[in-house]
């Protein structure tokens, strides 16, 4: 994203909380169908190629009503699809929104302008995946991306955190 001098603005990073027992393969396609339907590209990183099969299933299925187009990165025409699932962030399909998937930060954020994370939570606040949760988040602060935090409500909704 570029701010009115021409200089590159820091991207967006959303942290997403969600209430336990969602299925974290129905929020990633919900956030990329939200992306897609504003003309957006969108590329989701997975941990590795079994994730990205599985993902790729479970979005064949998605929503159940419609078809949300995606691709593999290592399929051919990569570039043609509106949403890509890969193993390593990548601009083959010239994405501006990743939806981190693999509990790993992102080295160059700044490629995108708008990054997808979530945070995990426990009641045990030194649990490993909370732990990486505040890693990540740490680290995307620390590069200077702008930060946001929403949680999801026991009712349904979003409300975001400062």
């Amino acid at each position: 994203m570029r701010s009115g001098n021409g200089e590159a603005a820091p991207p967006t990073v959303r942290f997403y909380q969600a209430v336990p027992g969602v299925d974290r393969f129905r929020l990633i396609a919900t956030l990329a169908a939200k992306a897609i339907e504003r003309g957006l590209r969108a590329v989701v990183v997975v941990a590795d190629l079994e994730q990205a099969r599985l993902l790729d299933a479970f979005l064949w299925r998605f929503p159940d009503d419609g078809f949300l187009p995606h691709g593999l990165a290592d399929e051919p025409d990569p570039e043609r699809q509106p949403l890509l699932i890969a193993t390593a962030p990548g601009d083959s399909n010239a994405a501006t929104v990743l939806i981190a998937a693999a509990d790993r930060p992102i080295a160059d954020p700044g490629r995108f302008d708008l990054i997808i994370d979530f945070a995990v939570t426990s009641a045990d606040p030194d649990q490993a995946g909370n732990l990486a949760s505040r890693q990540r988040y740490g680290h995307y602060r620390q590069l200077g991306c702008r930060m946001e935090y929403w949680v999801q409500k026991p009712a349904g909704g979003w409300e975001k955190r400062s």
